[in-house]
């Protein structure tokens, strides 16, 4: 089977709108200060864009490029302590998408991933965020690693 357009053969291009942003070995610890309150995961460096901007960690949608997108994320994290329920998701403009919302639980010490993957509905000037809450306590949490990626 051959493929036409293939946007990964040499020579080729893409034009459709796709964003992203990183973290790798990561060693900064995501403060949480109160139970159950959603916080913002910052340090993350700026990925391929087109149609995007990023800054302070997260990623804004510029003009012209509204429409569905596929967001696919993986956090690999570690908890100060054990015993501890994380959940991670995707804010829009502050607003957390319920659909983007992933629960972990840390039974011990260990470093654990996880993914999120959804369809979301970009309108221009919108604000994409990665957020993390503790449902169990104010324990802070640590993202090693992490990749967030919307694509058209």
């Amino acid at each position: 089977m051959a493929f036409t357009n293939n946007p990964w053969s040499s020579g080729s291009t893409v034009s459709s709108k796709h964003a992203g942003m990183y973290q790798n070995d990561n060693a900064t610890a995501t403060s949480i200060t109160t139970v159950d309150v959603w916080e913002h995961v910052v340090n993350f460096t700026s990925g391929l864009l087109l149609g995007w901007t990023h800054s302070a960690g997260s990623l804004t949608a510029s003009t012209g490029s509204s429409g569905i997108y596929l967001l696919v994320a993986s956090v690999s994290s570690a908890a100060a302590s054990i015993n501890k329920d994380f959940e991670f998701g995707i804010s829009i403009n502050d607003t957390i998408q319920a659909k983007s919302v992933s629960k972990r639980r840390y039974s011990s010490s260990d470093t654990g991933s996880q993914s999120i993957s959804c369809l979301l509905t970009i309108a221009d000037g919108d604000i994409i965020k990665l957020e993390v809450r503790n449902l169990t306590d104010a324990t802070n949490v640590t993202i090693i690693d992490c990749n967030v990626c919307l694509k058209k």
